[in-house]
């Protein structure tokens, strides 16, 4: 099972190498997956927070950053422990290598998460998170660092933890008006 798995995830990586790595492309993707980290959606989480309407959606959106990292890096990729793909492939990657295991891919489980937090704040802004967070995966696949099933995992479940938080906020807000109102 596991070895057709492998053979999928290579052959999907050195078929995006075979058509569309260029120049452009290591630039483009390079400059997606330094955006489609922590850093970009806490900003806007942040900016969010300034602006009073937007408070809660900002707080939302920092709430499944934090989580996504928590879930990805402390709970996942220990029990994992999947070596990346230019490592097991000896390919020579144009960024500097990443430390740490595989799976899931947090970059995109960060991305995933954080778009599904922004649906609550604007449909127009979760969609273009979304489109932002499947070029982040796309990204991590082009730059040799993940495999496509690490993708697919941190697409899975950074939408449902960005969900998550949605739902919980959602119940915390019910519960404080419920308590307001006795």
């Amino acid at each position: 099972m596991f070895e057709i798995l492998t053979e999928f995830d290579f052959a999907v990586l050195n078929g995006i190498q075979d058509t569309v790595a260029c120049p452009f492309m290591d630039f483009l993707m390079k400059a997606v997956s330094f955006l489609g980290g922590a850093v970009i959606w806490t900003i806007i989480g942040a900016i969010m927070l300034f602006f009073k309407k937007q408070r809660i959606n900002g707080i939302y959106v920092i709430a499944a950053v934090a989580l996504s990292i928590f879930v990805g890096e402390v709970l996942i990729k220990p029990l994992f422990m999947r070596e990346r793909p230019f490592i097991v492939n000896d390919f020579p990657i144009i960024i500097t290598p990443p430390f740490g295991t595989s799976f899931p891919s947090t970059h995109t489980l960060i991305s995933f998460a954080a778009a599904a937090a922004l649906f609550k704040y604007k449909k127009w802004a979760g969609l273009s998170g979304l489109g932002f967070a499947f070029l982040t995966g796309f990204s991590r696949l082009y730059l040799y660092v993940h495999f496509p099933t690490d993708v697919i995992a941190g697409a899975v479940i950074g939408a449902l933890l960005g969900v998550a938080v949605l739902v919980v906020g959602h119940l915390i807000k019910r519960l404080s008006e419920r308590k307001k109102a006795t």
